[in-house]
């Protein structure tokens, strides 16, 4: 009894539980806003997000729609999306249009039942092992995912349940789509004609000797907009590790452990007997389904456990250091250093770093870095939480912040010699492209072939040969696709337009353009027409909405809210992932 109550006491002041509950309140805060009403009477319009149609709509109701457009987001890009302010202006703004298109939905008498959602659920590709349904994954999402977020499954079933029915509301659209017999023969002449195109790639080095920068110069790109150059914020932490490898050899997985984990994860280790995917309702097929014996996958299990059982036992030493930081109830508190010392553990340095900078030696990606900058010198604030990474759990301490600045010039002169001599080098690419395009229309103009067109620029054409945009290129490079891009709309003997690269300029040549059989038009017409009409369709859906929330007479009282908010909003590094939240792709279809 006394060690569960004094791990509770501990756990009571633990900031990684408090954190969590901290997070959840900020995020109402922040993305939510708070209303406090003054009369009873104004409930309605204190708990209001904004209105459609003159009503209100409530916080909850709007709350539920951002979160849906998220997980629309994340599943679409397949993992979790950082919300940073031009994100969240997304979500936002697709969220009121998904409220308004599902209103309408209720009056069309749209809906999509139970079976509907739990087909859709089961269908879905990331909760599939090998074709089939695999409910421990589904679960593990549930748990893992949906929870870490704060939402429940019931939710996760309402999303669902949202997109079906969007999804039948682009249906409509799309089925009204009108495509003409032109319109489906030029794009199956673009996808079909065989095209052999010849090419030119005019990179910086044949540029560059046309091209000197002096100080003057990099003087001048500083003095024209110095904020360029502007360090952004920085911090230097101490931090300590607790190896995940430190926590292997003093946990031991048992068979009967390893054994239990393969029953319970039998599906993971089905194998069909045939080519084709397990249907889950399908009795007789499951049956030609067979588990890799236990025995030949023994090992894999014990070792995945093990590592399992020694990250859990690294987070909880790391969070177990965390509580010793924290002060008591009487305030006092013993030092980052001094602990660590008590502790055997070596304190090291990181920094200063902005917070986008790869730090060295650690495994913990932008999560190290978000971790200190969210530190402060507040007695409480001084210190992380534990910071996993993929070998290391990590605990950091404020050493110092730095505050954005503008340098003089002396100090980034440097830089701003690159950056002048990369904007000349670009302007010069620009300009010697252009040249070589024009030339080469007057000379093919003339009678002239596209290699003789291009020699006196001392450019050797390369070429792609016999290619269709269905069957692809025979081998390719790092300008395949654009110049398929630049040429599916050219004739042949014409010249694409410039086309750019992150390696170079090019300029394409039809060499020779082939009409693909006639006869194959017929069999690839439906599919012609359902992409043209799914595409559009789309474009109108998104269209339909807009014209809906117009006619809603639309406000959007939180954004009001949060636009005449003046405190600054705090940087959080932008994620690579598409920070698109259209809802243009729908995961249950």
């Amino acid at each position: 009894m006394a060690m569960l109550i004094s791990k509770f006491h501990r756990l009571i002041q633990s900031r990684l539980l408090w954190g969590v509950f901290l997070v959840i309140i900020v995020f109402s805060f922040v993305i939510w806003g708070v209303q406090w009403p003054s009369e009873s009477n104004r409930a309605e319009e204190a708990n209001s997000a904004g209105k459609l149609n003159g009503k209100h709509v409530s916080q909850e109701e709007f709350r539920q729609a951002y979160f849906n457009v998220y997980m629309s987001v994340m599943l679409m890009v397949g993992r979790q999306v950082n919300i940073n302010e031009r994100m969240d202006l997304e979500l936002r703004a697709s969220a009121w249009g998904r409220l308004a298109a599902l209103r309408e939905a209720r009056k069309m008498g749209v809906t999509a039942s139970d079976q509907e959602v739990i087909a859709a659920i089961q269908n879905n590709p990331g909760f599939m092992t090998e074709g089939r349904f695999n409910s421990n994954q589904y679960q593990g999402f549930v748990q893992n995912v949906l929870a870490g977020m704060g939402f429940s499954e019931p939710q996760f079933e309402d999303h669902v349940r949202e997109e079906i029915i969007l999804q039948k509301l682009r249906h409509v659209i799309q089925q009204n789509v009108m495509v003409s017999p032109a319109e489906l023969k030029r794009t199956y002449d673009i996808l079909t004609d065989v095209f052999t195109v010849d090419y030119v790639a005019l990179s910086a080095a044949d540029v560059e000797k046309e091209v000197k920068i002096t100080a003057e110069d990099a003087h001048k790109l500083y003095l024209a907009d110095p904020s360029a150059f502007q360090i952004p914020a920085q911090v230097a932490v101490n931090y300590v590790e607790f190896p995940v490898s430190q926590y292997l050899a003093t946990n031991s997985v048992t068979e009967e452990e390893a054994l239990d984990y393969y029953n319970e994860h039998i599906d993971e280790y089905m194998t069909s007997t045939t080519n084709a995917p397990v249907e889950t309702n399908n009795v007789a097929s499951a049956q030609d389904s067979l588990a890799t014996p236990f025995e030949q996958v023994k090992t894999n299990i014990v070792e995945a456990l093990q590592e399992e059982v020694a990250r859990n036992k690294a987070a909880e030493a790391a969070t177990d250091f965390v509580v010793s930081l924290a002060p008591d109830r009487d305030g006092n508190q013993t030092p980052f250093d001094d602990m660590a010392a008590k502790q055997n553990l070596t304190v090291k340095k990181a920094g200063p770093f902005s917070m986008t900078d790869e730090i060295p030696g650690i495994d913990a990606a932008s999560e190290f870095n978000v971790a200190a900058f969210r530190l402060n010198k507040l007695p409480e604030e001084y210190f992380s939480d534990a910071v996993p990474g993929s070998n290391t759990v990590y605990v950091l301490s404020l050493e110092q912040k730095i505050e954005p600045r503008i340098p003089e010039f002396k100090e980034v002169e440097t830089l701003a010699l690159e950056r002048a001599k990369e904007n000349a080098l670009n302007e010069a690419l620009a300009k010697k492209a252009q040249q070589v395009r024009e030339a080469a229309v007057k000379d093919l103009a003339d009678g002239k072939t596209f290699a003789q067109a291009v020699k006196p620029f001392d450019l050797k054409p390369a070429t792609f040969k016999e290619f269709s945009v269905t069957t692809g290129m025979k081998e390719t490079n790092e300008f395949s696709n654009v110049i398929v891009r630049g040429v599916i709309s050219k004739s042949q003997g014409e010249l694409s337009e410039l086309l750019s690269t992150p390696e170079a300029v090019v300029l394409a040549y039809v060499a020779k353009r082939t009409p693909s059989e006639a006869s194959s038009f017929a069999a690839l017409r439906p599919q012609i027409s359902e992409s043209i009409k799914r595409q559009r369709g789309q474009t109108l859906f998104e269209e339909w909405k807009t014209h809906l929330l117009k006619a809603a007479g639309f406000e959007d009282r939180l954004a009001a809210k949060a636009g005449s908010e003046e405190e600054p909003i705090d940087e959080e590094p932008v994620d690579d992932a598409p920070a698109q939240s259209r809802e243009n792709t729908s995961q249950y279809q």
